[in-house]
């Protein structure tokens, strides 16, 4: 009634399909932890503004350093720039993965998924046409 026997072929097909979805996941945790780590820096520059102290105590490593607070502010806000470029590479992968998960599947491929929003100079000439 079923066959029940999977050949080689079925089981590679399916190791595939494994092995991309595991990567889209990976990808997944990766920009949640990017993520986590951008609102810590957003927190603490936050914090770093609200405060009067002219120096404060920064950790690198195992170390503590009294550094001025607008050097301070100055190494949070590059981090954070630099965790946005991150996430934005780890999407750019992530779109990646799934269009190779598609690929493999045979299914077609997800409209809108390499849409990439406007850069501010685009918006202001959108605006400027429209007259807003």
């Amino acid at each position: 009634m079923f066959n029940t026997k999977i050949d080689e072929q079925e089981i590679n097909f399916i190791a595939e399909i494994e092995e991309a979805g595991e990567k889209i996941l990976n990808d997944k945790r990766e920009i949640v932890a990017v993520c986590q780590q951008q609102n810590w820096f957003r927190e603490s520059v936050c914090s770093l503004q609200k405060s009067e102290e002219e120096k404060i105590f920064m950790s690198f490593g195992i170390s503590m350093f009294k550094i001025p607070k607008k050097n301070a502010l100055k190494f949070l806000n590059k981090g954070n720039e630099e965790l946005k470029e991150q996430e934005m590479d780890l999407r750019k992968n992530l779109k990646d993965s799934v269009m190779v998960l598609s690929q493999i599947e045979d299914s077609p491929g997800m409209k809108g998924l390499n849409l990439n929003p406007l850069s501010s100079e685009e918006r202001k000439a959108i605006s400027d046409l429209i007259g807003d």
